[in-house]
């Protein structure tokens, strides 16, 4: 569940930043380093458990820490890569903003009411 709002969270930033509505990328790529570390320690300590697993433990249990492990050094490792492209396109973002301060290139969806039905005249 947790992952699920962390993934929430990341994509109205990353929203917010495509529409030129974030001041900056630097905090959203330092949450991403501390998100991104979790997870990989999260890889780090499944994979050992898949690696070394006790004796009584089911036999499923290592193929299950295994999908863990791996799934969550892909999450760690893509967080890894967004925040580089974070941190290197700073200063062009920054710049980028600084050139456009009227940012109106994402406009939200206005709702369209639907059209009353006209009324047709029968002479």
């Amino acid at each position: 569940m947790l992952g699920i709002l962390i993934g929430i969270a990341f994509f109205a930033t990353g929203t917010r930043v495509l529409c030129g509505r974030a001041l900056d990328t630097l905090t959203p790529s330092i949450l991403s380093v501390v998100v991104g570390v979790i997870y990989l320690g999260i890889s780090a300590m499944s994979l050992s458990m898949a690696d070394k697993q006790p004796p009584q433990a089911p036999p499923a249990l290592a193929m299950v820490m295994l999908i863990v492990g791996v799934l969550s050094f892909g999450i760690g490792g893509g967080l890894s890569l967004a925040r580089v492209l974070g941190l290197v396109g700073r200063a062009a973002y920054l710049a980028w903003l600084e050139d456009n301060p009227d940012l109106s290139t994402c406009r939200r969806r206005r709702r369209r009411s639907l059209p009353l039905a006209k009324e047709v005249d029968d002479d």
